[in-house]
């Protein structure tokens, strides 16, 4: 009799597994259905018993879960990928042997596509699925009853042809004596089975309700007259919350009515499911952390051109991940794209600006620096220097080598037979200055007359050169004492527009000791310890007799030995 398989993943779907195999069990007989290959004998070669148990029903039913495309071994590597997993191997069975294929999807899981999937069962992808949904289960399963039905009775019919199509002809007007005695043998198996129907204990068999909601299994558990007793929780995190684990006594195991069966359910894990903060601007990331009760770890920024600065790039633990509450979640926020310095020291100046502004980087403040062999308009130094990592826009300060100005040449003018204060102002108004100034004597030259300078006139110089001057010495006898006379207020005249002049402390002094004894209150008068030259406002002369009380006047000048202004 044509019968049913039913493939499944204990791992992924083996509550669902169970609750169909029960309700297809009340539909179809428990000699129709089947649900395991698991208890294939040692020794016994697997792929051979797979083949036979497939093989020999009319309909594979697929259950396909949330975790059946993905289910790993312990090594990390996805069971589909492994050529002796044993649904792979049922599912490629029943595909090569033409028998229907019907995928049930449970847990809101989606069907797989080809490409997911291993050669041999690709076509997998191309089979109509059925959705089983656990608030319509009932309904979903009826309409797949009612699917089953119909595939069997179109395979019953074409088995039974296609013997009687390979029976030779006239066999069957002949009785074979084997087949009589089979035929008794099976009529006595049929009493035997309903003697034992009859005789067997009264009891219930109990549902599979692993991988069910609570709820739901308590449902299927008083449907077929058992009741819950302990409900234990264990923390996984492969289940739901409140997804029945385990059950004791197991299902399929026939119990009095009324027994109890322990459950032992995914209790819900304490933990916060880390949000999934990628994309987010830093400060969104901030709030919905703060939100799902998780702080913020470790933040390093990435220079890159790929993001908005400021924008999360990855974050760990990933989303979905669980974490005690308060703990941080590090993230990985994108910077503002860096870009290295380029070296434009020794450049000029427009290619300078031209490298920098490659490299989206500014020219900033100039400053230029006397340089006597460097180019002008050489760069001489930069900051940030070479190679340093800045951000885009940064402006480079540079130090250039200037242009190098010719200094203004002065023309020298001539000073020679002027006066002394003569040359000197002439020297002054030409934004030159006095140098060294030497005596000579000249008996026809008035004293204080330049005799020469040095340089000569019209040669070009720079500004503010010295200039050095020869002047005729003073004549170098002492005045007789007595009365003063005209000459020596001549004399006097003279010291005068020598101390206006600054002139050499010697020449001075010299003129001090010539006419000290001239000098009186009314004419050399101590002021803020400056001397200033005054003339008598009388033509009348002092005598050396009022000289000399003016003692002060001669220590003063004495110490002093020449008059300063």
């Amino acid at each position: 009799m044509a019968g049913l398989f039913i493939s499944y993943r204990r791992e992924d779907s083996a509550g669902h597994a169970g609750r169909l195999f029960d309700r297809l069990t009340q539909h179809f007989g428990k000699e129709r259905v089947f649900m395991d290959v698991s208890d294939i004998e040692p020794g016994v070669d697997f792929v051979e018993a797979i083949d036979v148990a497939v093989g020999s029903c009319a309909v594979l039913v697929v259950v396909i879960g949330r975790n059946w495309l993905t289910c790993t071994d312990s090594a990390g590597r996805r069971r589909l990928d492994d050529a002796n997993d044993f649904i792979r191997l049922e599912t490629a069975t029943a595909l090569r042997r033409n028998v229907r294929v019907i995928p049930v999807l449970v847990q809101g899981a989606a069907m797989p596509k080809s490409a997911d999937l291993p050669e041999d069962i690709t076509t997998l992808s191309r089979r109509q699925a059925i959705e089983l949904s656990d608030t319509r289960w009932d309904t979903d399963v009826g309409q797949l009853a009612k699917t089953l039905e119909t595939i069997l009775r179109e395979v019953v019919p074409r088995a039974i042809d296609s013997r009687d199509r390979e029976r030779p002809r006239g066999e069957s007007s002949r009785r074979d004596p084997k087949a009589i005695v089979g035929s008794a043998v099976g009529i006595l198996l049929i009493g035997l089975a309903l003697a034992a129907w009859f005789l067997w204990p009264r009891g219930v068999e109990v549902p599979r309700v692993a991988g069910t909601p609570l709820d739901v299994a308590k449902a299927l558990l008083e449907e077929r007259g058992v009741t819950v007793g302990t409900v234990s929780e264990e923390q996984v995190e492969s289940a739901a919350p409140g997804t029945i684990l385990r059950q004791k006594p197991a299902g399929g195991l026939r119990v009095e009515k009324g027994e109890k069966v322990d459950l032992v359910v995914a209790a819900a894990d304490p933990r916060i499911s880390v949000p999934d903060v990628v994309k987010e601007s830093l400060a969104n990331a901030l709030t919905i952390l703060k939100k799902a009760g998780l702080g913020v770890g470790k933040r390093d920024f990435k220079s890159t051109d790929e993001a908005t600065p400021g924008t999360v790039l990855s974050q760990n633990p990933r989303p979905g991940d669980r974490l005690e509450e308060g703990k941080g979640v590090d993230l990985v926020v994108a910077g503002k794209a860096k870009i290295a310095v380029p070296n434009i020291v020794q450049g000029l100046m427009p290619w300078a600006g031209s490298e920098l502004q490659k490299a989206g980087l500014a020219i900033g403040n100039v400053r230029e620096k006397n340089i006597a062999d460097a180019r002008p308009g050489t760069i001489l130094s930069q900051n940030p220097p070479a190679g340093r990592q800045v951000d885009k826009g940064t402006r480079i300060d540079l130090v250039v080598a200037a242009a190098v100005t010719a200094k203004a040449r002065l023309t020298v003018p001539s000073v020679v037979r002027l006066d002394f204060a003569q040359a000197r102002m002439t020297l002054e108004a030409a934004e030159l200055v006095v140098g060294d100034v030497k005596e000579r004597e000249a008996e026809k030259a008035r004293p204080g007359t330049v005799l020469s300078q040095s340089p000569a006139a019209g040669q070009e110089v720079d500004k503010g050169t010295k200039v050095d001057l020869v002047v005729v010495a003073q004549a170098s006898q002492k005045p007789e004492i007595g009365q003063v006379g005209q000459g020596d207020y001549d004399e006097v005249q003279q010291i005068y527009l020598v101390h206006r002049s600054r002139v050499d402390c010697l020449e001075v002094k010299r003129l001090v000791e010539r006419l000290a004894g001239f000098y009186s209150n009314n004419n050399l008068v101590p002021e803020n310890k400056r001397y200033t030259v005054m003339f008598p406002t009388t033509k009348k002369l002092p005598t050396i007799a009022d000289l000399a009380r003016d003692r002060v006047t001669r220590i003063q000048a004495a110490k002093k030995g020449c008059f300063r202004s």
